[in-house]
């Protein structure tokens, strides 16, 4: 183990750090698009990550069902010196019970994971989260 005074120093920490970020935001009628992405360069060692998705709401406006919501997400994380990269995709449909966002709602999602071995497998979830009066 090797440990440098002047690289770990707090008085050093912003001179040997850059961190550059960007996001967008898009919002069309119902469908809704955001993606934020980060480099980090610290100690000559560089870590990425992006992070997108994508949903449209459908107007149902029923008594017990008020929008119907599929969605897409993808992210990528890259992080310094470890060699863990790994990509998500996650695909879901929403269930929104009430007009108010994510008070009453069924979620359903699929992730699909790549990467190294030590990143989760696949799994599917299933969320359920109610609003009591």
């Amino acid at each position: 183990m090797c440990i440098r005074d002047r690289d770990n120093s707090i008085d050093d920490l912003a001179e040997n750090q850059n961190f550059y970020s960007a996001f967008a935001n898009c919002n069309i009628g119902g469908l809704q698009i955001s993606t934020e992405a980060s480099i980090q360069d610290y100690l000559d060692e560089t870590s990425s990550a992006l992070y997108a998705y994508a949903l449209y709401e459908i107007p149902i406006q029923k008594k017990l069902l008020y929008n119907i919501i599929p969605a897409v997400r993808y992210d990528f994380h890259n992080p310094a010196g470890d060699n863990n990269k790994m990509e998500r995709y996650t695909f879901g449909l929403t269930f929104q019970f009430d007009q108010h966002k994510w008070l009453s709602h069924l979620r359903l999602n699929y992730e699909l994971t790549q990467g190294e071995s030590s990143n989760p497998d696949d799994m599917f979830t299933v969320e359920f989260q109610m609003r009591f009066d």
